[in-house]
């Protein structure tokens, strides 16, 4: 692929676990934005931030690797990062669940408040046009309500296929 892929989406929509998939088996370099504290990477996310120059960031993924997957389940306050992300060339990509099924894995997954997920499945569903427009048309359903899921395989013939 030669590229810096961003995927955001639903709570436990597979996000992380996709990130992993690519580091794994892909040797993609993995960074999830939500874990990554402390790392010099994450120095440079923050400067990057705080400079409004997000190209600081990704030359520095560039530098160490051709392929990157950056892992965000971030608040859609901060819909502005990925537009500017995907202005610089990242390829984004958003994974839909269905909210059921989300909840579940969530609540499985322990360790965080079921509110966080309440209140993130809220901003989704008040921002959906705002994630649309920004996504379109790398969304898919890795979720779905009758118990099925895209398969990692499927989902990088998606991504690699995809804009």
């Amino acid at each position: 692929m030669g590229k810096i892929i961003l995927v955001a989406g639903t709570p436990a929509s597979g996000k992380t676990s996709f990130g992993d998939y690519l580091r794994d088996k892909k040797h993609f370099l993995h960074v999830d934005i939500e874990e990554f504290d402390g790392s010099y990477l994450h120095s440079v996310w923050v400067a990057a931030l705080r400079l409004k120059e997000l190209s600081l960031f990704l030359n520095t993924l560039k530098e160490r690797t051709p392929n990157a997957v950056l892992s965000w389940g971030f608040h859609l306050d901060d819909l502005q990062i990925a537009s500017d992300l995907k202005r610089a060339g990242v390829r984004l990509w958003w994974f839909e669940a269905d909210e059921a099924r989300a909840r579940e894995r969530f609540i499985a997954r322990a360790g965080v408040s079921l509110d966080v997920f309440d209140a993130q499945m809220k901003r989704i569903k008040n921002n959906r046009g705002k994630i649309e427009e920004l996504f379109q048309p790398n969304i898919l359903t890795t979720l779905r309500s009758d118990n099925s899921s895209m398969t990692f395989r499927e989902i990088f013939d998606a991504v690699r296929n995809g804009r």
